[in-house]
């Protein structure tokens, strides 16, 4: 009897060569795409200004001006809400931020991320309440 593609496949990856394989390659293609995540990201922050949108925001910069810049803390928000069942759809990550460049509806917003919690807090969009 013949094994089929599938069952070929799975003994291949369980197997020494396959493992040594993975275990190789790995690393190299785990690097890749944060590299390419990161530039993603990089590219839909400066989409949406670079900045935390909200004009209440008490952050100060090294150049005396207000409104966090700071890449690092940067949260994209939904303006009306709903990135939870976004996220449970599979819209995260790569993905959301290529929708986030793609976007021209004003459906996306920067935020710190102090003021993102506010916004969660105040609207009551936290997912366990």
């Amino acid at each position: 009897m013949t094994k089929s593609r599938s069952e070929v496949c799975k003994d291949y990856y369980h197997s020494l060569k396959g493992q040594a394989q993975r275990q190789q390659y790995y690393p190299t293609l785990r690097d890749k795409s944060k590299r390419c995540r990161r530039k993603q990201r990089e590219v839909a922050v400066l989409k949406l200004g670079g900045k935390c949108a909200n004009p209440a925001c008490q952050w100060l910069n090294d150049d005396g001006s207000r409104g966090c810049m700071d890449i690092r803390c940067l949260q994209i928000d939904h303006v009306l809400g709903g990135g939870n069942q976004e996220r449970k759809q599979g819209l995260a990550g790569y993905k959301l931020y290529k929708d986030v460049v793609a976007d021209t509806t004003g459906k996306y917003q920067l935020l710190c991320a102090n003021c993102n919690w506010i916004k969660k807090t105040t609207n009551h969009e936290n997912w366990f309440d």
